[in-house]
């Protein structure tokens, strides 16, 4: 395996943390983050961010920036959360991935239960976990590449051994953990454990940023539902963007008008705060390891 990955270190959540919030109060805040914070590999790679700077300077970043910047919000609130590591459906699998390849959000309710918010997949809705009981729930989310909204079924359980992943990533036995997959395909199923990750960024951004192309993606949440406003890519020197589902321009830097120019600068001045030719320009390498 290449050099950039690295052992997965966790820590048990404490379980004397208990949280007053509500389901609808969860509801409301993810609906305003949808509007305000986007998903981008940009900043690691054209800025050398890690997570934290990422959402602080530029108001995006992978699941490790969107998590860190909820967890932000709610340290405001007075609610304590955790950054959880996760597993991913197959349709986000790349070959050079580990299998624990994201985080989520897990807020302890009282011990043994506790809601888990997953940003980077646009859950409108947290999962509940509770020991005691282990119903099936059904939890909607957006699907912004299809431009549509998805359900997918989820069940609570508990590790009996310990889950040895690779030699970069064990869950210890005991851990409680939510199992998710799609109503519409139920062998292809992903998991959150909660417990705390301590090192997202040097054991799961590292990897992920370096078998990644730059890209960004920014939402917006209207009519009760989160959708694709504008997606950016750019690989080989050519620059593709959606917006509104429509193409808006698919070709070299140098072919962007000035019309288009001023718009996008208009568009991303959160999220590049630069002109857009200068900031794609930047000369940018493999990352070794990017520090928490």
């Amino acid at each position: 395996m290449s050099n950039y990955y690295c052992k997965l270190l966790t820590q048990y959540i404490p379980t004397n943390i208990s949280n007053n919030i509500s389901r609808k109060f969860i509801i409301k805040l993810l609906q305003k983050f949808y509007d305000n914070y986007s998903f981008s590999t940009l900043p690691y790679i054209f800025n050398q961010y890690n997570s934290a700077q990422s959402i602080s300077n530029l108001n995006s970043g992978n699941c490790v920036a969107l998590c860190i910047q909820f967890k932000n919000i709610l340290k405001q609130y007075n609610i304590q959360s955790y950054l959880i590591p996760a597993t991913i459906p197959n349709m986000y699998k790349k070959n050079k991935y580990l299998d624990i390849s994201h985080v989520a959000i897990a807020i302890p309710l009282q011990q043994n239960t506790f809601f888990i918010v997953d940003l980077a997949f646009y859950f409108y809705e947290p999962i509940l976990y509770s020991s005691t009981d282990l119903f099936m729930q059904f939890i909607t989310l957006a699907n912004i590449y299809q431009n549509k909204d998805d359900i997918i079924q989820v069940k609570n359980s508990i590790l009996t051994n310990d889950l040895i992943y690779n030699k970069y990533q064990t869950i210890p036995k005991n851990i409680k953990y939510s199992i998710c997959n799609y109503i519409n395909n139920i062998e292809d199923s992903w998991k959150y454990f909660i417990i705390e990750i301590l090192n997202p960024d040097k054991a799961i951004s590292t990897f992920y940023i370096n078998n990644s192309k730059p890209f960004l993606t920014i939402t917006k949440f209207e009519n009760k539902s989160c959708r694709m406003y504008l997606y950016l890519k750019f690989h080989n020197n050519i620059l593709y963007i959606r917006i509104n589902n429509e193409e808006y321009f698919n070709g070299k830097l140098s072919q962007l008008s000035n019309d288009q120019i001023i718009y996008l600068n208009k568009t991303l001045k959160k999220n590049i705060k630069s002109n857009i030719i200068d900031y794609l320009q930047i000369p940018y390498k493999k990352i070794s390891f990017i520090i928490d």
